[in-house]
């Protein structure tokens, strides 16, 4: 696994509280008709880079295998602290910016997700300092978080909840609902 991610920007995580992480699968949302021919986690890098638009990001997960992975669907997103622990951020995942298509990602190749994040003030809000990414077909990453200006963030971000896209085969659009 990658280092864990951590934050430049202020985005932290309202909901009181940290939890373990729900089984992959668990959450709503669009998921794979099928794993067949589905790619171990390991092969993919996640990265999250942060929009100038403030509480958008792009989610990309880059093939780094040898073999053509089969993706669909939503990503699993985890909020986390600087120690990797869970923290409780309700992330919905949406049709956005339409319905997830079947389609396969050739080795060097990165699929993308749209992400969006409402912010939160006060004594309750537990600050983010990471994030990991699951895919729809099991397995999770530590993204590597950046901020729009394509450093690395490094700070604790305030996050209330979320919202992720499903997967496309190009990041244009992604972000745009």
């Amino acid at each position: 696994m990658r280092a864990i991610a951590l934050l430049l920007l202020p985005l932290a995580a309202c909901s009181a509280g940290v939890q373990s992480a729900p089984p992959a699968g668990t959450e709503q949302g669009v998921k794979p008709a099928t794993t067949e021919g589905a790619c171990a986690a390991d092969v993919f890098t996640a990265e999250v880079r942060t929009q100038p638009d403030v509480g958008k990001a792009i989610v990309s997960l880059t093939n780094h295998g040898s073999k053509s992975c089969p993706l669909k669907g939503n990503p699993e997103i985890t909020f986390t602290l600087s120690d990797g622990r869970p923290v409780n951020v309700p992330v919905e995942k949406v049709p956005q910016p339409g319905r997830g298509a079947d389609f396969t990602v050739q080795p060097g190749e990165t699929a993308y997700a749209g992400l969006k994040w409402t912010a939160c003030e006060g004594a309750d809000c537990q600050k983010v300092e990471g994030i990991r990414v699951g895919l729809p077909v099991g397995g999770t990453l530590v993204a590597r978080w950046f901020g729009s200006d394509g450093a690395q963030q490094m700070a604790a971000v305030p996050v209330k909840t979320a919202q992720v896209g499903t997967l496309q085969q190009a990041a244009q659009g992604v972000i745009a609902w």
